[in-house]
């Protein structure tokens, strides 16, 4: 849970829930999908991913948290399978990310 609220803690604005929930989303989705790592740490420390989790914008919120468990406990219900289809994400205007299902170079 710490992982990922501090990704979304360096991926995310404060204030933009919806895409905290989504960023999370995509950490459990690629644990799911098997080829970006087994677990959760493997997915946020690979290498050129999740730039957040290695230089935090912003201290780690409660909704940070609450969020990470949030996603962590659906998708634990879920069966530890995809919360949705986004895989990945890029920065994009008025502060929030971009979600997508394939990569693109940019």
């Amino acid at each position: 849970m710490l992982a990922i609220a501090r990704t979304l803690s360096g991926e995310c604005y404060e204030d933009k829930t919806q895409d905290k929930r989504l960023v999370a989303e995509v950490i459990v989705n690629r644990v799911s999908a098997g080829h970006f790592g087994d677990t959760v740490i493997d997915v946020v420390t690979s290498p050129y991913q999740f730039v957040g989790y290695w230089n935090p914008s912003r201290e780690i919120s409660e909704s940070d948290m609450q969020i990470a468990t949030e996603t962590l406990r659906d998708w634990y219900a879920n069966d530890c399978n995809a919360l949705s289809e986004w895989l990945y994400f890029t920065a994009g205007d008025n502060r929030e990310n971009n979600f997508r299902t394939e990569y693109e170079e940019e």
